[in-house]
C-alpha cells in the first residue's frame, strides 16, 4: 500500500545521501578550519618545490601559483563538501524531531551547522533550501492535511527564517511548480496533477502569512507567489477559497478521530469552541459549516450501523453524543440526522413485522409486536420517529389495499349492472369475489394489527390523529368518491353472503362499513337486502329444522344481529312469524296447548330473544273468545250467588280469580298479564252497569246537597251514603224509589273486583300533605309509604284517540263526579265508629275510589284535602279567638285526626305547620300594619307563639332582623310611653 507523501520526505532524501559523503564532509571543527586556512599557502609552497631548480626562478614561482590555484579549487570542493554535509546533519536532527518540531530552537540548530564550518549566509541557504525541499515535499499530496499549516510554521521558527526568507522559499517552491508545469503539454495543464500542487502552495502560502506577518505582508508575498505562477490576483484569491472548506473538513475530520480514538489525532485536542475559532480564522459561514457538519454526522451514524450490524451499540452512541457536541448539533437536529440512516433500517423492520403476522396466529402477536419496539431502541430512536414511521408504512399498505379493494370490485359491480339490464339477478360464482374478499380482509387485518400494536406498546396516546379512518389515508381529491366505496362496500358484502362466509367475515363487514365512512342507511339497506335472509335463514334452520336452540345457536344469531346491524323490526318479525308458525302448529287442531308444547313454545320464545308482549300478540287473539266466555259464565254465577245471599258482606270474597280460570288460561297460552287484560275487560263490560246505576243514584241524592254546599262549603252537606232517619251502622238505606242502599252497592262493587282479583296494589312514597315523594325516608322527616290500589276494570279513563271539546266536557264532568263520590264516602267512613268494620271500610275506600277510575295520588290529595280544611278551621278559630289551644281544642283535633286515620306524630307535624303559617301570615299583617297598632297586641302574638312552644326568630323565617327590631320597638314604645321605655 503506497504511503502519503508528506514533507519530511524531503529530510529522509537527505540522510538517504549521507552514505555516499566524502569524509571530508565528516571531520570535525578543528582539523577543517586547518585545512581550510591552510590548503592554499601550502599548495603555493609545493607547487614552488616542486619545480626544478634548473627552471629558473620564474618558472619556480610559475608552479607555486599553479599549486595554489589547485588547491583554492580543492578548498572549494571541500566547503560544498561541508555545506551538503551540515546539510544532512540539519535533516538528521529534523527528523529526530518530528513529532515534536515545535520544541526544537534555531540556536540547536546553528550548533549543528557550525560543527561544519559554515558561515552565515551558508547556514541561512541551507535553512532556506531545507524548507523548501519541506514545502514541495508537502505539496506532493493535493489534500491540505489539517498540521501543514502548523508545520511550516514550526519549521520556519525552528530553522529560525525570517519573512523573506520564507518568501524566497515559498517563491522557489512555485518556480519549481511552475517549471514542472510547463513540462505539461499546454492542453493538458487546466488538468495537470500539478494544479493542486499550485492551489495548495497558495493556501499554506495563505495560512502561514495569516498567522505569521500583518495583512499587508501577506498579501505582497502571496503575490509574489501568484505572480510566480502566472495567476491573476483573483485566480490567486479562488484557489485558495477552494481549499479552504476541505481544510477545514479535514479539522472536523482529525477532531472526529479523536473523539473515536480516545484521544489520537493529528493535531491538538479539540473540542467545540476550537472547532468554532477554526472556522472563523478560515471565514468558513455558519451555514457552510453546520451543512459539513451534518453531513459528517450522517457519515458517523452510518458508520456506528454498520460497525454495529444493523444497531447502535452503547459506545457508539457515547461516541455519536461527543461528536454532536463537538460539531455544536442540536439533539433535533442529531434525531433528524439518526432516522435518515436508520429509518430505513426501522421500516424494514416494520414491513417485515405486519407481512410476518399476517400469516401467524393472533396469541402470536404480542412478542412479535414487542419486536419493532426492541429494534427502535437498538437504533436509538426517539418514540416520535417510531410513530411516524409505522404510519407511513401502515398508510402506504392500508392504501394500497384500499385501492386494490376497490379494483376488484369494479368489474363485479359492472357484471352486476349489466345482468340488471337483462332484467337477470345475477348470483356471484363461487370464487369470483375471492380477490375481493382476500383485499379487504388483508386490510382489516392490518388495522387490527395496528390497534394492537398501539396497545402493547403504549404508543395510543401520542397519535395526534386517528389511524382508522379514512381521512388518515390522505386521498387525492376525487380518489375513491362516494360511489365507489359504495361499489367496494356492497360488492364485498356480496362476495361474503356468496361464499356463504358471513359468520366469519361478519366483523370485517361492519368494520369496513365505519372505515369507509358508509351512510347508515345505505349500510342497513345493504346488509338487509343481503343479510337478512341469512339470519331468517338461520332462524329456521335453528328452530325448525334441526330444533337446536342451543345457546352456542343463539349466540350465532345474535353475532349476525350486531355484525350486520338486523334491524331490531326485522329481528321481531322474522323471530315472530317463525313463533306463530309454531303456535298454530300446536293450537290449530285442538283449540289449546299441552305442557310440553308451552315449554317449547318458551324455549322457541327465549332463543329468538322475543318479550312477553310480542307473543301475546299472537296468542290473545287465539284465546280471547273462549276465556271471556269462560269468565262471563263465572261472573253470572257470582251474580246468582251473591243474590241468593242473606245479606251482603263487607268483609269481601276469599281467593282471587279461581283455579279453574288460571288452568285455563295457561292451556290458552296466556301470560299473566294477557290474562289479567282480558279479565280486566272483562270486569269493566260487567261492572260498568253497577257503576252507572251507582252515580245515577248519586247524582240525584245529591243535587240539592251541592247547591248547599256552594254556600255552606264542601263539608257540611248531607251526606248521602247514611241519608234517613234510621241507622244500623254503615248499613243504611237511601229513601230513593229503589229502595236502594248506596253504601251496599258501592261495597258489592269492591267485593266482586277483589273476589276476581280487579285489583293490583301500589306503594307510593308521600310527604305529610299527600304529595308524591321521590323516595320513602324516615317518618320523622315527613315522609311515609302508603299501599293504595288500581284497578284492572278501565273505569273513568279516558277513551283513546282524538276527543272533541264536548267529548273533553263530558270526561271532565264524569271525572268531577267521581271525585265528590269518593269525597263523601271518606266522609262517611271517617265519621263512623271505631271498629273492626271501620278499618275494613279503611280499605273499600280507596278500592271505590279505584273502580271510579281515580289514580292513587289523587285519592291521597283528597282524603288529605278533607282532613285539613277541617284542622285549619279548628286550629286558626282557637289562635284568633283564645290565642292558643285548650284542652277540649286538643281532644276535638285528636279525634279529628283519629277519624280520617291521621298518625299523631304526623298530626304532629301537620300542625306545628299550620301554627307557623297563622303566626308569619299574622306577623307580616302587623309588620303592615297602621301606626295605630298598639304594642299589646303585638305582645299578645309574643306570648301566644311562646304557649305553642314556636321560637319566633328560629321557627319562623318572614321575622327577619330587620322586622324584629321594628316589632320589638312597636312593642316597647318608640320613644317611650305607657309600660315602655325607648328601646336602645
Amino acid at each position: 500500500m503506497l504511503k502519503e507523501p508528506k514533507g519530511s520526505d524531503a529530510f529522509a532524501r537527505l540522510l538517504e545521501k549521507e552514505a555516499s559523503l566524502s569524509p571530508l564532509a565528516k571531520l570535525q571543527s578543528g582539523p577543517a578550519k586547518v585545512l581550510k586556512f591552510t590548503s592554499v599557502p601550502l599548495a603555493a609552497v609545493g607547487g614552488f618545490l616542486a619545480t626544478p631548480k634548473a627552471a629558473g626562478g620564474m618558472f619556480r614561482v610559475f608552479g607555486g601559483v599553479v599549486g595554489g590555484f589547485a588547491l583554492k579549487q580543492l578548498n572549494q570542493k571541500l566547503r560544498s563538501i561541508r555545506h551538503s554535509g551540515a546539510e544532512v546533519a540539519v535533516a538528521h536532527l529534523l527528523l529526530d524531531y518530528e513529532s515534536d518540531i515545535s520544541s526544537l530552537t534555531p540556536s540547536a540548530i546553528k550548533a549543528v551547522t557550525a560543527k561544519y564550518d559554515v558561515n552565515y549566509a551558508e547556514h541561512l541557504e541551507i535553512m532556506r533550501s531545507l524548507y523548501t525541499s519541506f514545502l514541495l515535499a508537502t505539496l506532493q499530496w493535493p489534500e491540505v492535511r489539517m498540521n501543514e499549516p502548523a508545520s511550516l510554521v514550526d519549521l520556519s521558527t525552528a530553522l529560525g527564517l525570517d519573512s523573506s526568507t520564507i518568501g524566497d522559499a515559498h517563491c522557489a517552491a512555485a518556480e519549481e511548480i511552475a517549471r514542472m508545469l510547463a513540462e505539461v503539454p499546454f492542453e493538458e495543464r487546466e488538468e495537470a496533477w500539478e494544479q493542486g500542487m499550485v492551489g495548495k502552495l497558495l493556501f499554506l502560502s495563505d495560512r502561514l502569512y495569516t498567522q505569521l506577518e500583518e495583512e499587508e505582508t501577506r498579501e505582497y508575498e502571496l503575490g509574489r507567489v501568484t505572480e510566480i505562477l502566472g495567476l491573476t490576483p483573483k485566480e490567486g484569491v479562488d484557489k485558495v477559497q477552494a481549499l479552504v472548506l476541505p481544510y477545514y473538513t479535514s479539522i472536523v475530520k482529525d477532531g472526529m478521530r479523536q473523539i473515536r480514538g480516545g484521544g489520537g489525532g493529528e493535531g491538538e485536542a479539540m473540542d467545540g469552541p476550537k472547532l468554532v475559532k477554526w472556522r472563523q480564522s478560515l471565514g468558513v459561514s455558519e451555514a457552510q459549516a453546520n451543512r459539513l457538519h451534518s453531513e459528517e454526522f450522517a457519515k458517523e451514524v452510518t458508520r456506528c450501523v454498520e460497525a454495529g450490524q444493523g444497531r447502535v451499540r452503547d459506545g457508539d452512541a457515547d461516541v455519536l453524543l461527543k461528536v454532536r457536541q463537538l460539531l455544536g448539533i442540536s439533539s433535533f437536529e442529531s434525531e433528524r440526522a439518526l432516522e435518515s440512516v436508520t429509518a430505513p433500517l426501522l421500516r424494514q423492520s416494520i414491513v417485515e413485522m405486519l407481512t410476518a403476522l399476517t400469516a401467524t396466529p393472533a396469541d402470536t402477536w404480542p412478542d412479535a409486536l414487542l419486536k419493532v419496539r426492541q429494534r427502535q431502541k437498538e437504533l436509538k430512536m426517539v418514540d416520535s420517529a417510531l410513530v411516524f414511521h409505522i404510519k407511513d408504512v401502515y398508510r402506504e399498505r392500508l392504501k394500497g389495499l384500499i385501492r386494490q379493494a376497490n379494483e376488484a370490485a369494479a368489474p363485479l359491480e359492472a357484471a352486476a349492472a349489466a345482468a340488471a339490464l337483462e332484467g337477470k339477478e345475477r348470483g356471484m360464482e363461487a370464487g369470483e369475489g375471492a380477490k375481493l374478499r382476500k383485499t379487504v380482509g388483508a386490510a382489516m387485518l392490518l388495522m387490527r394489527l395496528m390497534r394492537q400494536f398501539l396497545e402493547v406498546n403504549n404508543l395510543d396516546e401520542v397519535m395526534d390523529e386517528d389511524l382508522f379512518n379514512l381521512k388518515f389515508l390522505n386521498l387525492l381529491p376525487g380518489e375513491l368518491n362516494k360511489r365507489e366505496r359504495e361499489v367496494t362496500f356492497r360488492q364485498y358484502v356480496s362476495a361474503v353472503v356468496s361464499a356463504k362466509l358471513v359468520m366469519e367475515e361478519g366483523g370485517a363487514i361492519n368494520e369496513l362499513g365505519m372505515f369507509l365512512e358508509m351512510d347508515p342507511a345505505y349500510v342497513k339497506y345493504t346488509l338487509k337486502a343481503m343479510v337478512g335472509p341469512i339470519y331468517e335463514q338461520k332462524v329456521r334452520e335453528f328452530v325448525v329444522e334441526k330444533k337446536e336452540m342451543t345457546d352456542e345457536n343463539q349466540q350465532v344469531l345474535l353475532d349476525i344481529m350486531r355484525d350486520f346491524r338486523v334491524d331490531d323490526a326485522d329481528v321481531r318479525r322474522i323471530g315472530l312469524a317463525v313463533y306463530e308458525a309454531k303456535v298454530h302448529e300446536f293450537f290449530d287442531g285442538k283449540k289449546e296447548f299441552t305442557e310440553a308444547e308451552l315449554s317449547e313454545l318458551e324455549r322457541v320464545k327465549g332463543f329468538l330473544l322475543l318479550s312477553d308482549a310480542d307473543v301475546d300478540r299472537i296468542h290473545e287473539p287465539l284465546a280471547r273468545d273462549e276465556f271471556l266466555k269462560v269468565v262471563k259464565a263465572e261472573f253470572v254465577k257470582q251474580k246468582t250467588a251473591t243474590a241468593t245471599a242473606a245479606a251482603p258482606s263487607t268483609t269481601g270474597r276469599a281467593g282471587g280469580t279461581s283455579a279453574s280460570l288460571v288452568a285455563l288460561s295457561r292451556r290458552l297460552g296466556l301470560s299473566e298479564d294477557a290474562r289479567d287484560e282480558l279479565l280486566g275487560e272483562a270486569l269493566t263490560t260487567h261492572v260498568s252497569p253497577m257503576l252507572s246505576n251507582l252515580k245515577t243514584t248519586f247524582r240525584t241524592l245529591t243535587t240539592p246537597a251541592a247547591e248547599l254546599a256552594e254556600e255552606r262549603g264542601v263539608d257540611e252537606g248531607e251526606d248521602p251514603f247514611i241519608k234517613g232517619r234510621g241507622k244500623e251502622g254503615l248499613m243504611i238505606k237511601t229513601d230513593n224509589t229503589r229502595n236502594g242502599n248506596l253504601l251496599v252497592e258501592a261495597v258489592e262493587l269492591v267485593s266482586f273486583l277483589e273476589a276476581n282479583e280487579g285489583y293490583r296494589a301500589t306503594p307510593m312514597n308521600l310527604d305529610d300533605e299527600g304529595h308524591m315523594a321521590k323516595r320513602s325516608t324516615d317518618s320523622a322527616k315527613g315522609k311515609r309509604t302508603v299501599t293504595s290500589y288500581v284497578c284492572k276494570a278501565a273505569m273513568g279513563g279516558g277513551r283513546a284517540g282524538e276527543k272533541g271539546n264536548k267529548e273533553k266536557e263530558e270526561e271532565a264532568e264524569e271525572s268531577k263526579l267521581a271525585e265528590e263520590m269518593y269525597k263523601a264516602f271518606v266522609q262517611t267512613v271517617a265519621g263512623a265508629a271505631e271498629g273492626e268494620k271501620k278499618e275494613r271500610y279503611r280499605v273499600v275506600q280507596d278500592k271505590f275510589g279505584a273502580a271510579l277510575g281515580i289514580h292513587p295520588p289523587r285519592m291521597e290529595a283528597l282524603k288529605f284535602d278533607l282532613y285539613a280544611s277541617k284542622m285549619r278551621k279548628l286550629v286558626r278559630s282557637c289562635l284568633e279567638i283564645k290565642g292558643m289551644m285548650g284542652a277540649d281544642d286538643n281532644a276535638e283535633l285528636s279525634l279529628l285526626n283519629t277519624q280520617y286515620a291521621i298518625g299523631e306524630e304526623r298530626a304532629g307535624r301537620l300542625v306545628l305547620r299550620e301554627k307557623k303559617k297563622w303566626l308569619a301570615g299574622t306577623l307580616v299583617s302587623l309588620i303592615q300594619a297602621p301606626p295605630n297598632v298598639l304594642g299589646p297586641t303585638i305582645n299578645k302574638l309574643r306570648m301566644t307563639a311562646a304557649n305553642m312552644g314556636i321560637d319566633l326568630s328560629e321557627d319562623v323565617p318572614e321575622l327577619t332582623p330587620g322586622n324584629k327590631e321594628f316589632l320589638f320597638m312597636k312593642e316597647v314604645g318608640k320613644e317611650g310611653g305607657e309600660g315602655g321605655r325607648p328601646w336602645r
